[in-house]
């Protein structure tokens, strides 16, 4: 528990850390002027690349979060359904 716990941190902080800097770019160069030879657009880039590496790796820990759940669920459904048959005279 400990491990998912820490997982979910480590992904905001990493969220959160993509957003700061992409917006830390986006403000860097003043309105209506242009940066010396387009220099910012690489941190622009780096910024939203390290936004969506965190977005599909969080997805993917909620899909394998979604699949061991699944599996409990049919676990669970099983043993109640062994257990009715034992009941029954």
């Amino acid at each position: 528990m400990i491990g998912r716990a820490l997982l979910r941190t480590a992904l905001g902080a990493l969220l959160a850390c993509g957003a700061l800097a992409t917006g830390a770019v986006v403000l860097a160069a003043p309105l209506g002027q242009e940066s010396g030879g387009g220099s910012n657009m690489g941190y622009l880039f780096a910024g939203f690349a390290v936004v969506w590496v965190g977005v599909i790796v969080y997805l993917f820990s909620i899909s394998k979060r979604d699949q061991s759940l699944r599996r409990e669920l049919d676990d669970v459904r099983q043993r109640v359904a062994d257990r009715e048959k034992e009941a029954q005279p």
